[in-house]
């Protein structure tokens, strides 16, 4: 028999990491879960939140039948349609009981912007890094209350530091914003909401603690090398739309 899906939104994102590693299927919580995952922040309040529905991410190629299988045994159903067409870069499975559904992103987050985590999504056992995560939401142009929320309990728990270790990997970022000019202009404005909004939702140490952290992102995003790429396309400017409008993905 086929245990159905559990009510709370995050005790299933922990059955469903626990079934993965039993069945050894490559699968990691991205969104607002994955940062819930990381950073206790999230789970008090100011900064906890209701979840809607669960994101995941896996690589492309053989990844798509193993996942399938594995979320089809824990009762969840496939959006058929939906996944014939979009498969190479996002598929879609259906929580019937709780009427929620998952996301799963491949090789990359694809929303007003492109994260590719292709060769990074083993970097930690459960999640995404947390360089991906925030600048999954870092790139959000329409930011809304959820979205903030995630964003300042990442750089509420988690310190900027170089290489693929705990933190918010500095050289990543360097490296992302500096060969992509669209994305680095997002991330601009949203830090600049995310700076102007923080002091209304924490107070004290924990606004200190997070506006040094936006301060030292900002500064990234200054002082950062910038690529031929990167030049030309800051030339154009904000003339041509730099984003996309995705849908919302919960």
């Amino acid at each position: 028999m086929i245990a159905a899906p559990l009510p709370d939104l995050v005790a299933e994102s922990q059955r469903v990491l626990a079934a993965a590693r039993e069945r050894d299927v490559v699968v990691r919580l991205a969104g607002g879960l994955a940062i819930r995952h990381i950073c206790p922040a999230a789970s008090k309040p100011p900064l906890n939140r209701q979840y809607a529905d669960l994101d995941l991410a896996i690589a492309g190629g053989g990844a798509h039948r193993p996942l399938s299988d594995l979320l089809r045994g824990l009762g969840y159903q496939p959006e058929s349609t939906f996944n014939a067409l979009n498969g190479s870069t996002r598929l879609q499975f259906i929580d019937a009981t709780n009427g929620r559904h998952v996301d799963v992103f491949v090789d990359a987050v694809r929303m007003c912007h492109v994260i590719d985590f292709k060769d990074r999504l083993l970097l930690l056992e459960d999640t995404l890094s947390p360089a991906d995560l925030l600048l999954t939401k870092l790139q959000i142009v329409e930011l809304n209350h959820k979205d903030v929320l995630d964003a300042l309990a990442l750089l509420h728990d988690l310190a900027l530091a170089r290489g693929n270790g705990p933190g918010i990997d500095i050289d990543h970022l360097e490296r992302v914003w500096g060969n992509d000019w669209p994305l680095w202009k997002t991330s601009q404005l949203t830090l600049e909401k995310i700076r102007f909004v923080a002091p209304s939702i924490v107070d004290g140490p924990a606004t200190t603690r997070i506006l040094k952290t936006v301060a030292g992102l900002e500064a990234i995003l200054d002082s950062g090398r910038k690529s031929l790429r990167w030049r030309l396309r800051a030339r154009i400017g904000e003339r041509i739309r730099w984003y996309e409008l995705p849908e919302e993905v919960g």
